[in-house]
């Protein structure tokens, strides 16, 4: 569970990176997600990254608009990534539970 949660930080933080974004890009989407989970929870941890992500991209670079959405992007699907991780875990857990509970 330790590593399931490690890693759904780090993988929108991951994706940016894999779609091209630069240092600020992915300074940008870490920044994001933290005042995200505090400025407009629920959907800021989902926006907020993405929105990071542009903005460190546009600061660095503001002629490469490509750029900063592909890295927006690389962080988006990061965050889908790690939410589809911790929907198999709970499943794998929710499956041991019931086996446990029924087969007891």
């Amino acid at each position: 569970m330790i590593a399931i949660t490690l890693l759904d930080y780090y993988i929108p933080i991951w994706g940016t990176k894999k779609f091209g974004g630069t240092r600020a890009g992915v300074i940008g989407s870490t920044i994001g997600l933290f005042a995200g989970m505090f400025i407009f929870p629920p959907f800021g941890v989902i926006v907020g990254p993405f929105v990071g992500a542009f903005i460190g991209e546009i600061l660095v670079d503001k002629n490469d608009l490509n750029k900063a959405l592909k890295s927006a992007i690389g962080s988006f699907l990061g965050f889908v990534a790690g939410t589809l991780l911790k929907l198999a875990y709970c499943g794998y857990i929710a499956f041991l539970f019931f086996r446990d509970l029924f087969m007891a």
